[in-house]
């Protein structure tokens, strides 16, 4: 099942998740909300780092739908696309990832 296109920009919180989908996405879960990224093809600041930081035009925590860089300490990725998954859509990926 594919999710929604988020059309605009999110605002996540602190706390909020992330795990990588292969190389190509980064699964977010932030409280009941859960997002699927994609970066249109293989990104090595996923494939690189444990950690990553998502900030669009400087600002951290904003997930948008063009504009936003996901980066490690040594690469960056810009984001191509974002859904909004459900819950069930999510635990499916993080199975399979």
């Amino acid at each position: 099942a594919e999710g929604e296109p988020v059309e605009g920009c999110v605002e996540l919180s602190k706390d909020h998740e992330g795990m990588r989908y292969g190389s190509r996405y980064l699964l977010v879960k932030d409280g009941d909300a859960h997002y699927r990224v994609d970066f249109g093809k293989s990104c090595s600041a996923l494939t690189l780092a444990s950690n990553v930081t998502i900030k669009t035009d400087g600002q951290a925590n904003r997930l948008c739908a063009s504009g936003t860089k996901v980066a490690s300490k040594r690469a960056s990725c810009n984001v191509r696309a974002v859904e909004a998954i459900d819950a069930e859509t999510f635990a499916r990926y993080q199975r399979r990832g």
